[in-house]
């Protein structure tokens, strides 16, 4: 029976032992360079939008949670299994941004482990796969994918990725080539390698192609492909997994569309998406030897230097013309480079999504085929050379030990948003995203003037960019400058007309100003654009409690009302929200459900003077006295100074 090739051990004499020692070596050096992100933060990059601000998966693991992951379009991905393991964290660990950090790591260190045994079974060799493992684990680049909870979306799919060509392994073990292709792909072994694919790209649509890669490895190590009458056969036994990729890629970009994150070939030409593609695969392959002034997100200038363009092609072109003409002698430089070539197509920005130019993050897989040619090139020099095992067992620990030190002190710029976007502006990268991210961390923590200027920044970097303007609205509210204020979020609104934070922002300074309908107009508009996204609706609820306190004001107790229920609707938790809208209630003479309200109050939190007190007038209202003596008695109790409660005691004494 004809079947196909994977190599056994070649090292005879290598024990399990020797495995062993290697993956716990694996696991304690991601320990190592990685440990200390339990005690990291949550950055305001993306974290807010998949974890702390995500009301879906604050929630945790529930049937309404889990039915959202599978329909949601949210952050511009469909990745269902992404957003269930931060649900499943939110579970575990609630807002201990420690907890969701260190499952990075075990993945992390899951990936590491099985990059060594998928590399052994590809190619028998112990020591080569061993080293690709080890590059992999603490190469600096690879930094960004693990210590940032949001990239959890890399760690996992990479996992179900590794997975998938285990069970590839597994399937050409089990398949020869000369059975027929339905019986290959009707086998429980070819379908475990469909599913892993299939739950891979519901982590992330990365793996698209992965099914390219595959076939790579039939050329090399797993000489499936012999001559070209086998790549037909070869082709077709793939056709599900390119089927399960080009739905996932279908999918992908819908998801991006509809949450506008394409770029325009308007904003960014063809001819500069073309240009800084070739320019990014040679910056990743400098990367790879010189990680050196690492950041998140990089500026997407252009034009670009002319020099720059023509060396980064000349750069691609002669690697390529090199494997190619060593494709029989050296099969793995052809395999490698292809590998590293083809996986970063969807990343590379022919397509652009965001607005970076490159990221190190999207070197997590390509950075395989790299590491998968230097390795057995390198060994091939080595024996050359005639080095001995101790010799190149030293040089190999020299490599590994640097990039570990580069690693464990790139991973300690991840400890907060702060040391982040300041190392990443200071390292003169970053674009106007990590200015406005950086102004957006400084306005939490009230710098206003330091949040300006990066604001400011970040619009001079890039005019087109809404939610800059958003903020410095936002701002310039805190500031007092309402007019200013409202002048920005209109130029928010003409760059994204159904902007939610535009339109619930703009409310606060416009009913200021007076002009409450409009306020309340946007408000309403932004409400239902919430309703159908995940993002936390905290700001939103804070405006509607700031507009229903002008209605009340003017005596617009229906208003009042209305917007109050508004508040409980996106955060349900606020007592005082709860008190006032018994309030309003009461004031429009709707005593029956005041007195349910302010009881719900009072349930959620007992020790409210002001609620004894809404509770109290309620009650004289209904007749009821002595119930009404009794909460403002209570009242006093709690806030002995409450002028308002001691008043209506005095009233309500004076009429038994």
């Amino acid at each position: 029976m004809d079947t196909d090739l994977v190599h056994p051990d070649k090292n005879q004499d290598t024990s399990l032992k020797t495995n062993r020692l290697i993956i716990m070596a694996l696991v304690a050096v991601c320990l190592l360079i990685y440990g200390q992100v339990l005690w990291f933060e949550f950055i305001n990059f993306d974290d807010n939008l998949y974890v702390f601000e995500n009301r879906f998966v604050t929630s945790g693991l529930t049937s309404t949670s889990i039915g959202w992951a599978f329909t949601t379009f949210h952050s511009a991905n469909w990745h269902p299994l992404t957003w269930m393991s931060h649900m499943l964290d939110a579970t575990l660990f609630g807002p201990n941004a420690g907890g969701h950090h260190f499952v990075n790591v075990i993945f992390h260190a899951a990936n590491s482990v099985l990059a060594f045994v998928v590399f052994k079974r590809l190619t028998g060799e112990v020591w080569k796969s061993a080293v690709i493992a080890f590059l992999f684990a603490v190469h600096p680049a690879h930094v960004e994918s693990v210590a940032w909870v949001s990239e959890r979306k890399d760690v996992l799919s990479t996992l179900f990725w590794l997975l998938t060509m285990l069970a590839y392994v597994r399937f050409t073990t089990a398949s020869g080539t000369k059975t027929p292709i339905s019986k290959r792909i009707l086998s429980g072994s070819y379908l475990l390698v469909a599913a892993c694919l299939a739950l891979g790209l519901m982590a992330k649509p990365m793996l698209v192609t992965l099914p390219f890669v595959l076939l790579l490895c039939d050329y090399w190590p797993l000489e499936r492909l012999k001559t070209r009458r086998d790549i037909v056969p070869l082709v077709l036994e793939k056709f599900p997994l390119f089927i399960l990729s080009a739905v996932s890629a279908y999918v992908a970009i819908r998801a991006q569309g509809a949450y506008g994150a394409i770029q325009s070939t308007n904003v960014i030409p063809i001819d500069a998406r073309v240009f800084n593609a070739a320019i990014s695969y040679a910056k990743y392959i400098g990367m790879l030897f010189y990680p050196a002034n690492l950041g998140v997100g990089y500026a997407y200038v252009f034009p670009f230097p002319v020099w720059q363009v023509w060396s980064s092609i000349l750069l691609v072109l002669a690697i390529t013309i090199l494997c190619v003409w060593q494709y029989r002698q050296r099969k793995y430089l052809i395999v490698g480079w292809l590998w590293f070539l083809g996986t970063l197509v969807p990343v590379i920005g022919l397509v652009q999504v965001g607005a970076q130019s490159m990221a190190d993050r999207y070197t997590y897989v390509p950075y395989f085929g790299l590491f998968l040619m230097i390795v057995w090139l390198g060994a091939e020099l080595i024996s050359k050379w005639k080095l001995n095992f101790a010799s190149t067992a030293v040089l190999a620990s020299a490599l590994i030990a640097i990039f570990s030190i580069v690693a464990f002190n790139q991973t300690s710029y991840w400890k907060n948003g702060n040391m982040l976007y300041t190392h990443t502006l200071d390292s003169g990268q970053g674009n106007f995203i990590t200015m406005h991210n950086l102004c957006s961390l400084l306005t939490g923590q009230n710098r206003l003037a330091e949040a300006e200027i990066h604001c400011r920044n970040a619009i001079s970097a890039d005019p087109g960019f809404a939610d800059s303007y958003i903020l410095l609205g936002v701002i310039n509210v805190r500031t007092g400058k309402n007019d200013e204020a409202i002048a920005n979020f209109r130029k928010a609104l003409e760059l994204q007309p159904n902007n939610e934070m535009a339109l619930g922002n703009i409310a606060a300074p416009l009913a200021m100003l007076g002009k409450t309908d409009e306020a309340e107009q946007n408000l309403n508009r932004a409400a239902e654009a919430y309703r159908n996204k995940g993002m936390s609706a905290a700001s939103l609820a804070n405006t509607y409690a700031n507009l229903a306190a002008v209605f009340a004001k003017q005596n617009r107790f229906d208003k009042a009302a209305a917007s109050l229920k508004q508040v409980l609707e996106f955060a349900p938790d606020r007592t005082d929200a709860r008190a006032n809208y018994a309030l309003a209630l009461y004031f429009q003479g709707d005593l029956s459900e005041a007195k349910t309200e302010i009881e719900l109050a009072l349930k959620q939190r007992p020790n409210q003077a002001e609620s004894y007190n809404i509770y109290g007038m309620i009650l004289s209202k209904q007749g009821d006295r002595n119930g009404a003596i009794s909460q403002f008695e209570r009242a006093l109790q709690l806030k002995s100074d409450f002028k308002e409660a001691k008043d209506n005691l005095d009233k309500a004494n004076a009429g038994r």
